[in-house]
């Protein structure tokens, strides 16, 4: 048996994996998510097999990974439910109308890497994705503080306008 097939396999792994998964989740965690952050660990656990395989603690080794895998989950699920509240207070209407699709956080932040030129999307990350204050950005593009807020406002107006033709 191989050596990534018998750590998936034995339950003794597997279940110390999604245990972990599963307590370090605050509320709860659907089957879907729980599903990606198993095949994460074991995604990595493949990557660094040589690692792993001479590693003493082989299940502790695995537990140290679910964790890690799901402090990313939370930190990305963090940066989209900002980005969500940021893009409520860009538009008047809740987000969820411009949102009826269920489009991923993903696929929404590649349809503005689509929608908006190269400069006005690394301005849209910068202020709503990365949460940096507007004195960084124009230290950033090596400009004034209020010329900062002055793109940051037509950066707004110019998402309003592209969500309400969509």
């Amino acid at each position: 048996m191989d050596f990534i097939e018998k750590i998936y396999t034995e339950s003794e792994y597997y279940d110390s994996v999604r245990n972990t998964i599963l307590y370090m989740m605050p509320g709860g965690i659907n089957k879907f998510d729980l599903d990606d952050c198993i095949s994460e660990v074991y995604k990595i656990a493949l990557q660094k097999r040589n690692e792993v395989e001479n590693h003493p603690l082989i299940q502790g080794w695995l537990v140290l990974t679910a964790k890690n895998v799901v402090k990313r989950y939370l930190r990305k699920k963090s940066i989209e439910k900002r980005m969500l509240l940021s893009m409520n207070a860009i538009i008047t209407e809740p987000v969820d109308n411009y949102y009826e699709c269920e489009k991923s956080y993903d696929e929404f932040l590649d349809f503005l890497r689509k929608s908006l030129k190269r400069s006005d999307y690394k301005l849209f990350t910068m202020k709503f994705v990365e949460k940096r204050s507007t004195t960084e950005i124009a230290e950033y593009i090596r400009i004034k503080p209020h010329s900062a807020d002055s793109r940051i406002t037509r950066l707004k107006n110019k998402i309003k306008k592209i969500l309400e033709e969509t």
